[in-house]
Order: C-alpha cells, then structure tokens, then sequence
C-alpha cells in the first residue's frame, strides 16, 4: 500500500498540501520562514482540478483495523486517529461490495455534500424582488458591525453578557468553505482541505462567502471564541464525503470544542455518522444546519443523535418555507435575511438553515466561556431548555434559542435543565414569553444563475453592498473573486510575479496602478504605456501576461477569455455575449486581479520591529502568530488595511477607473500601527504624479521602512 499511497500523493500534495497531521496544534501551517530563506513564501502545488487523483470511495478502518494487502493497492491514506483510519481508493464495483464483507471497515461512494442554500424556485422569484428594489439599498458598511441586528435582538444576542477572562479559550471549528480573513473576522487557525484547490491565498480562500457568514455570526454572539476556519467545501460549496470527514478528525484531533456544520445531504453515510459519533464520544458539541428541504426531512449530518440539527425562523419567528421538519429537530434560530461580513469584507444578505446554526454555535460558545467546567452534553441540556416554543416539535425541535435564558439556567445549575431536556417530548408546548418580531426588515436578497450554468452557486449570498451604497451584483462578486486568486494559481510567486504579488523587490505601488489601467481598458495592453516608476521588466511582463485574447500563465501557456471564464468563474457562453459584456467580465475579472497586487502588498511587503531584539523584521505568513488576526495590532491592522484597500479596487471597479497612491493607505492613521510597509514611501515617490513630497512624506514615512 505504501508505494500506492507514494504514487497517489504525489499528484496531490507537496509541502503544505496536506494539513491533517497528528498531534499538529496552534495554526496548521508547513515551515514558512525556512521557505522565506530559500526566496519563496508559499509551498508550490503542481496539481490542477483534473491533474489531482480523488477515489471513488471512501473507506474507514476501525483505529486497530487494517486493510489486506490485496486491498491496499487500490486506496491510499488521507487521515488516521485513535478512532479510525480513513483511505480514498479506486475500486471496482464488485470490489467495494467484497471489501463491504470485511469486518471493521466502512466502504462508500465519495459522494459530495452541499451548502444548505436555498432552492431554485425561491431564487427566481428572489432575482425578481431584488430588480424591483435594487434602488432602494443604500447602506454603506460599517466599520465595526454589532450585535444590533434583528436576528440577534430577536434571540437576546444583544444585551450585554459579561463572561470571565479565561486563558482556556474555547475552540469553534467552521467547517465550511473557508473563512476570508480580510473580512476583519478574528481566525485563530486555518486549514485547507479541499485538494483540488490549494492555490488558494489563505487570507482570502472563501470564493462563495458561505463559511465567512457563518463565522461572522459566531463571532458577533461570542466575540472571545477562538475561530478556526476548516475548509471542506470547494468554490462551489460543494464538500466530498472524504474532506468533510477528514475536517471532522482533524477537529478530534486538534482539540476543538465545537463544530459548526452549515451544510448537508439526504444521503445518509455510516462513515460520516461514525466520524460525528467519535467527535461528539470525545467531548465535542456538533451543530448542523438542518437543510432547506422542508418535508423531505432533516438532512445529515445534522440528523445523526450526536448532532444539533437547527431550523430557520423569519423575522416574524414562523419557520421558513424551506426549513427541514422531522423528528431529529432541536432547535430553531433566524435563519432569512441575515446581514453578514462576506468576501472581500463585505456584507451581504443570506439565508437558510445554513446562516440558523452559527446562532446556536455562538451560543454554545458563549456558554462553555462562561463556565468551562460543563461538558459538551451539559451545554446542550441548557442549549434546548432555553428553547422558547414556537410550535410542532417536527418543525421548532424545543423552539427558538435564547442566549440570556440560556446563560441564566447555566448560572442557576443544571440539574433541572437535565430533567427537563431527558425526552424530546417532554417539552413545554406553550411559549414561555412572546418572541419579539421584526415585521420591517426588508434586505433585498437576490440569485445569481444562468441556464447555461451546469452547477448553481448552492448559496444563500446574493446582492453585495460596497461603500458609498453601490451595489455589486453576486456575478461581478464572482468575477473579482476569481480574478483575485488567479495569481496564486497560474502566476506563482512572489520572486518570479513580483508585479502581481505586491512583492517590495519591486515598485508594487506602480504594479497596482498599471494592473488597474489594464482593468479598466479590458486587457487590451497594446498601446499602455508604462506607468511612472514602474520597472521595465514587470513593465513588459504584465502587458505579456494580459491581452485582449486572454492570459498567459507562468507555463507560458495562452488561455483564450473563454476559457478562463468557463474554468476559473464557471460563466459559459462568452463567445455569443455582446462585446459590452464582454468587456464587464474582463473588467470585473482583472480588477480582481489587481486587488490581489494590492492586498498581497500587506501580507509580502509587512515588517514589524521584534520586541525581544528591538530590531524590524519581516512578517513572514502565514505562520501561528500572523494569523493571529485578533491577537496583535500588527496582524488585525494589516488585515484592515488589506480590506480597505479592496474596497478601494472595487470602487475603481464601479467607477471604471485607475488605481491611486492613496488606495495603500485608505485608513490612513487609523490602522497604520504595529507594522511597517517595505519601500512604501520611495515607492510612491517615485510614481507620484499629483501629489507632491511633502503630501505624501505625511501620508507615509511613520510605516515606511526603507530596505
């Protein structure tokens, strides 16, 4: 089995790729620093979507199982635990039905998992509300969003709680499609287990804002959890039954205390199950989004005993149209329109059952950081006793959470909580106290889907809100999306693509700027000049890398637009658009593009002055202390920055116009704190045309460190 596995690996990972190890605790990172020395920043990942080799089925061997030699050659390892060991194997019909006979080992089809987003029918009928009161949304984002929305106010979210300071801080794993740390979302850890799509920068790996939203939630109602984003679910929120399991041990493994699972699927799985089962025997509370099919019934994993399955409620506390029914239904949360932080630090409106269970998340949260002496089993006695009563157990499990009655029966004991929470049926039929309302919400929610589009965007995001009140359609979100992490996936890295990287080796405030010209002509570079202070080389580079046919890559290898918006976007049909909407992908698309140049700025050309040596040293990420987004000015206000100055790319975007100086610095004083920008201020001298010295001398030498 050892040479397959070899063989197997070899198309999947290098260093980095897999991030499931024993024993592996803090952040989940190889050894960045000694790649720095070597003039790399990032492991290299060879594999593409069709280049990495993925097995048909999935088999889980019971922790002192093994498999046959016979059997060996067809699987390859992906993880092990004290519990179990996992395989993805390349089998025969007839040999996964053998291989079924076998005693300790568990064989299924590696079946993909879904977001719990909403239906079709409700996306149309959406897409027609949203065009009706497009106009009508003009809110601009905040800096610091708090709990004073409807959803939180409606389960008492919003009153003040006072938890204890506690070096034990409790550990919510989001199992989902990543989190976007420039979101401003405070992430302890992260890891990143979909294989196919490793290239992702790890700062903003979210391409569908789905695992962002539920962490936003999570974060609002417990602010002290430590959050650590576990990517399962792919740019199509979809997740293999390998990587979700997978994510699960890699939660047992890393010591987490609660998992949030905001997906699901009617298929029911003994592997799934019996991963839910070890988590929850080693004393993990699991959450699961119940699932938007309504009477089909509650979907897994959130149907398994071991897990909360949660339903949505709207703002008039009725459940939802799509909100599962069954008799696996614990609890009910605000589930439809939800304002949330999304891509880019953005905010956009969901729903679904998937945006339902972060609410419960975060209040579980709340309740372990107020008293770490109560089991996971403990928590969720009180999690259901706080239940106000909405209605039919089938449709509201024990009713609607409640965080303050939650922390009250904690603080009062739990022995009553117990008896009343022994049996489901035995509980209250009557509201405990009238759920407060919200009868004049009304955020615009809208669907991005085409017939030509084989696999719809499963997600609740819809209509993105910029600053200033303008508005980003979900289409054009997926373009700058995809347009963002393109570099980190054909033009690799920052010593070869300095210009698209916002490496200091080179002037990345005039790369930025030139990136932007090239957006906004459409990726006809024949006749741009060079920007001023621009290098010659990164100069002739960019203009070879875009063009009006399409992009070449590092392998100098020319993909024509259309193929790079059916791969990279999943937008079919460019050759029959209009060359008006040709010319909106491209834009939208390379914009994205030069926001990677801008935000990769804070994340290549970051120092900070060490307080052990007095001496200012380069930030090197992702390690433990960087991702530490909450933990230190250097990180939380690089990521600020970072998020602002996409802002800054998107309104350009909106505005169809160039780049400026002043996009690096769009908080200014604010957030220019713990950390320095290599060469910022010789950089932006040397392509000042407007400004003069002494503006931006002022705007720039307290973080400039010369190199």
């Amino acid at each position: 089995m050892k040479n397959k596995m070899n063989h197997k690996k070899s198309h999947r990972f290098y260093a980095g790729a897999l991030s499931f190890m024993l024993g592996m605790t803090g952040v989940f990172t190889p050894d960045f620093k000694a790649l720095a020395a070597a003039g790399e920043n990032a492991p290299e990942i060879a594999e593409t979507t069709e280049e990495t080799a993925r097995g048909e089925y999935v088999i889980c061997a019971d922790g002192s199982a093994d498999l046959k030699e016979a059997q060996s050659d067809a699987a390859w390892e992906i993880a092990e635990s004290g519990d179990a060991v996992l395989y993805e194997a390349d089998l025969t019909q007839t040999e996964a039905l053998q291989m079924e006979q076998e005693e300790n080992l568990l064989v299924e089809e590696n079946f993909f998992l879904t977001a719990s987003g909403k239906k079709k029918e409700k996306r149309d009928k959406e897409r027609q509300r949203l065009l009706e009161r497009k106009a009508l949304l003009k809110k601009a984002f905040q800096e610091e969003k708090a709990c004073t929305e409807w959803n939180f106010q409606m389960i008492h979210a919003d009153e003040e709680t006072e938890l204890p300071e506690s070096s034990d801080a409790v550990k919510v794993a989001v199992l989902d499609s990543g989190v976007e740390l420039i979101s401003g979302i405070p992430v302890r850890g992260s890891v990143n287990l979909v294989k196919e799509e490793q290239y992702m920068p790890y700062y903003m790996e979210d391409m569908t804002g789905h695992g962002t939203a539920s962490a936003d939630i999570i974060h609002q109602i417990c602010p002290s959890a430590e959050l650590y984003s576990v990517r399962v679910l792919d740019r199509e929120n979809r997740g293999r039954l390998s990587d979700v399991t997978e994510g699960i041990y890699w939660c047992i493994e890393n010591d987490m205390d609660i998992i949030n699972m905001s997906f699901g699927t009617p298929k029911e799985s003994e592997i799934l199950k019996k991963a839910v089962s070890d988590a929850a025997e080693r004393g993990i509370l699991i959450v699961g989004a119940a699932g938007n099919g309504g009477a089909a019934g509650v979907e897994y994993p959130a149907a398994y005993p071991e897990a909360m399955a949660v339903g949505a409620v709207n703002t008039s506390a009725e459940r939802t149209e799509e909100s599962a029914i069954g008799a696996e239904m614990e609890l009910t949360a605000p589930g439809e329109q939800i304002l949330t932080k999304s891509m880019f630090g953005m905010e956009t409106v969901n729903s679904g059952t998937s945006m339902a269970a972060p609410h419960v998340t975060g209040t579980a949260a709340m309740l372990m950081t107020a008293d770490r002496e109560k089991s996971a089993e403990e928590i969720r006695f009180v999690l259901d006793a706080s239940g106000n009563p909405l209605g039919s157990q089938n449709e509201y499990g024990y009713g609607l959470i409640d965080v303050q009655y939650a922390k009250e029966l904690l603080e009062e004991g739990a022995e009553t909580v117990q008896e009343m929470c022994l049996e489901k049926e035995e509980a209250p039929n009557e509201e405990r106290k009238p759920v407060e309302t919200f009868e004049d919400v009304d955020y615009v929610e809208g669907r991005w889907h085409k017939e030509d589009h084989p696999k719809l965007l499963e997600t609740s995001i819809n209509e993105y809100m910029a600053l200033d009140g303008r508005l980003i359609t979900a289409k054009q979100i997926r373009l700058l999306k995809a347009g963002a992490v393109f570099p980190d996936k054909y033009l690799k890295h920052r010593a070869n693509y300095p210009e698209w990287h916002g490496y200091y080796t080179k002037n990345y405030v005039a790369n930025y700027i030139f990136a932007t010209k090239i957006a906004k002509n459409g990726g006809d570079t024949t006749d741009l000049a060079r920007t001023k202070g621009q290098d010659v080389t990164c100069y002739d580079r960019m203009k070879n890398t875009v063009s009006k046919s399409g992009i070449t890559d590092q392998d100098n290898v020319k993909k024509s637009w259309a193929n790079v918006f059916s791969t990279e976007v999943n937008l079919n049909g460019y050759a029959d658009k209009s060359s008006s909407e040709k010319q909106e992908w491209k834009k939208y698309f390379l914009y994205g593009m030069a926001s990677h140049t801008i935000s990769d700025t804070f994340a290549h050309s970051s120092f900070y002055r060490n307080p052990s040596t007095g001496r200012i040293e380069e930030i090197v990420h992702p390690s433990t202390d960087d991702l530490d987004g909450g933990g230190c000015d250097k990180n939380k206000n690089r990521y600020k920055c970072a998020t602002l100055a996409v802002f800054c790319v998107i309104l350009n975007c909106q505005d169809n116009s160039v780049g400026d100086i002043i996009d690096f610095s769009a908080y200014g004083s604010n957030y220019w704190k713990g950390f320095y920008l290599g060469n910022i201020l010789k950089y932006a001298l040397q392509s000042d045309k407007e400004y003069g010295s002494q503006i931006l001398t002022d705007e720039f030498k307290a973080v400039n460190h010369n190199l």
